[in-house]
């Protein structure tokens, strides 16, 4: 499905910052044969994650590359099903672009889990303790 969200940072010193993300992606499984098609469900994934950023070389650079880390909260919604809510880690990295001083681009790669409370309770049942 499609994914989309909005973003927002705020630097504190040149190189450590904070940021805010939300994320919402669309997704189900539809099956097809020549006589006709059925939908068996549709879910929706929200995803809310506070992170700390450092950016690796000055503010001003055309190129900043910066890694974050953060946590936040998944919200799993399907058709027909009870939603669900779980404690979600991140962590990742990147690089900003900026053509000019004013326009710029992001690109970035991150490893989000959303089953650490499942992990946990595996741990826990297993015999591993603290």
């Amino acid at each position: 499905g499609f994914m989309w969200g909005a973003q927002v940072a705020r630097f504190f010193t040149p190189h450590v910052g904070v940021e805010a993300l939300w994320t919402e992606q669309s997704s189900g499984l539809e099956l097809g044969t020549s006589s006709g098609k059925a939908t068996l469900f549709t879910s929706v994934t929200d995803q809310l994650q506070g992170s700390v950023v450092f950016q690796l070389t000055p503010t001003r650079g055309r190129l900043q590359p910066f890694v974050f880390a953060g946590l936040g909260s998944t919200f799993f919604h399907a058709t027909d099903l009870a939603s669900e809510t779980k404690l979600s880690l991140g962590i990742g990295g990147g690089v900003k672009v900026f053509p000019t001083p004013t326009i710029g681009m992001r690109v970035a790669a991150a490893i989000n889990s959303a089953v650490v409370a499942t992990i946990m309770r595996r741990l826990c049942s297993s015999g591993v303790r603290r």
